[in-house]
């Protein structure tokens, strides 16, 4: 169920069940301590995705077959669930009414792409479980449902009883990211730097003095920059003797064992060469073309 308005203010400045996997190291989609610290210390959202919201557009259908295949009734959740003293609340997509297994469950739907299908091949990732285990955890419920749509055409249902040692585990990990990052507003080491200016947003403007970090970090750029501006001549003086030689043997398309070109038309009736790298020949060094 996605959020409502009330539930993503409560979790704007505070970690999510679906943060967990991030802070240690396992997340589903890459992200990692520093995406959790730009969202909850400078409210840098990541850019939705289509798969994302069709996972949304999903999960009211995914409950009902839930509820179908389990004979219990199920409904769609709208409560934020927070941690007494910790900035950590859990959102689940839908409870149970009635007990599962003797138990009181929450409901967590998953849109699987075929991409992705492998990870699941022994149940739900660590991510998963985790996001779970905090639901569980912050909402008193003994039982989780996952219930995964698998590459389009497959319905798994997994039951993940309650953890105590690992839910305790990661409240752990949370309080200690807490602690370490969010409280004194303290980046995690590998930050990126971009991300690290735009949550940290400076606002001074100084000269740059010879021999200091700063100085040699910008001489580093201008010599990466020139590296690419020289690649980037390099490059064009290639492609267009590739395409003179293409044109002298009265070729539109030529393939090699380590390459392939070909000419397409563009938008404006000119043609563009197209050109594929499919390896570099053993002892070949890759030199600039004057």
């Amino acid at each position: 169920m996605p959020l409502t308005d009330r539930g993503m203010a409560a979790r704007e400045h505070a970690i999510g069940s679906s943060d967990v996997g991030a802070l240690f190291d396992h997340d589903d989609f890459g992200r990692t301590e520093s995406d959790v610290y730009a969202r909850v210390v400078a409210g840098i959202l990541p850019a939705a995705s289509e798969r994302m919201a069709l996972g949304n557009d999903l999960e009211s259908f995914l409950v009902r077959l839930a509820q179908r295949r389990l004979g219990v009734r199920l409904r769609s959740a709208v409560a934020t669930y927070r941690h007494p003293t910790l900035p950590f609340v859990a959102h689940t997509d839908a409870l149970a009414l009635d007990p599962i297994d003797g138990l009181s469950a929450v409901v967590e739907c998953k849109n699987v792409s075929r991409w992705n299908a492998p990870d699941w091949d022994d149940g739900p990732t660590p991510a998963v479980v985790d996001q779970v285990q905090t639901a569980m955890l912050l909402s008193g419920r003994q039982l989780a449902v996952v219930v995964a749509l698998v590459a389009g055409g497959q319905l798994q249902i997994y039951r993940i009883p309650a953890d105590p040692i690992r839910q305790a585990e990661i409240v752990d990990r949370v309080a200690a990211f807490v602690r370490e990052h969010v409280e004194p507003r303290i980046p995690p080491d590998d930050i990126p730097g971009e991300l690290l200016l735009t949550v940290t947003a400076p606002s001074g403007s100084i000269g740059v003095d010879p021999d200091t970090a700063l100085d040699e970090a910008g001489l580093d750029m201008v010599d990466a920059s020139q590296a690419r501006l020289d690649a980037q001549k390099a490059e064009s003086a290639a492609r267009g003797r590739l395409a003179k030689e293409m044109v002298a043997v009265g070729a539109l398309k030529a393939t090699s064992p380590f390459w392939m070109a070909e000419g397409k038309p563009r938008d404006d009736g000119s043609i563009g060469l197209s050109f594929r790298r499919r390896s570099v020949p053993h002892g070949r060094k890759v030199e600039a073309i004057a």
